[in-house]
């Protein structure tokens, strides 16, 4: 239900800028939002059918749809530093936006589909301990640089906040960059790198405590509070000021 809420949120950002286009020709940026709003209504439904089913196929699908949703944050911070630095069109930076995640979105089809083709996690995802245990798992370099994508995620919405010359609205930077970096520390805690994180409550508490569920249920806080955060940035480039510059 988060990533329905999640893709409703973004639906409705996506009405109030087609809206805002039809009386005074602002941004088309509506059109990849609502794409957007549509690949999370997608990613709600392969999670749950994955999660509740485990059928291997499924899984490649979530994959791609999951990606997708979380790259295209980067692409609407951006295209801000781009109308910013380079002078375009906001129309010209929504078409950009609109382009690369089909693009986004064709690479990770393609990609996915070539996993399932070679049955990449068919055996089972592998663990942490699993996966620095051997030659062809996780080197410790990698998993630093796992520790680090939180700070690699940041680096458009830094550059998108200083070249505007404000961070929007701070309660939506604070919330979604403390969402992030909670939710990665526990998935990398969890199995991705060192299998140490795990809250055995089964039952009708499973689905919130399970270290899956938590880690879900953070990522659609991180998706929701960013893309706010997104339109709080943009309403400060338009001439408006956030509330909390």
């Amino acid at each position: 239900m988060l990533y329905v809420t999640c893709g409703l949120v973004a639906l409705s950002l996506a009405k109030k800028e087609k809206d805002k286009a039809k009386e005074n020709g602002a941004s088309y940026i509506w059109i990849p939002d609502t794409m957007f709003g549509v690949g999370l209504f997608l990613l709600a439904f392969v999670s749950f059918m994955w999660h509740a089913s485990n059928v291997a196929w499924i899984h490649y699908v979530d994959l791609a749809t999951m990606e997708t949703v979380i790259v295209y944050l980067q692409l609407r911070w951006g295209a801000i530093v781009a109308v910013k630095c380079t002078g375009i069109t906001k129309n010209s930076a929504a078409l950009g936006v609109t382009a690369l995640f089909v693009a986004l979105a064709a690479f990770q089809i393609s990609l996915n589909h070539t996993r399932y083709v070679n049955k990449a996690f068919d055996g089972g995802f592998p663990t942490g301990r699993g996966r620095m245990a051997t030659t062809s798992g996780v080197h410790f370099s990698e998993a630093i640089l796992l520790w680090l994508l939180p700070i690699v995620f940041d680096i458009f919405p830094m550059l998108a906040m200083v070249v505007v010359g404000s961070v929007g609205e701070v309660r939506y930077a604070t919330m979604g960059r403390l969402l992030l970096a909670v939710g990665w520390a526990l998935h990398n805690f969890e199995r991705y790198c060192y299998d140490t994180f795990c809250i055995p409550v089964g039952g009708p508490l499973a689905f919130v405590t399970s270290p899956t569920g938590v880690f879900h249920m953070l990522t659609a806080g991180t998706i929701m509070t960013s893309l706010m955060h997104i339109s709080t940035v943009e309403a400060y480039l338009d001439g408006g000021k956030s509330n909390k510059d």
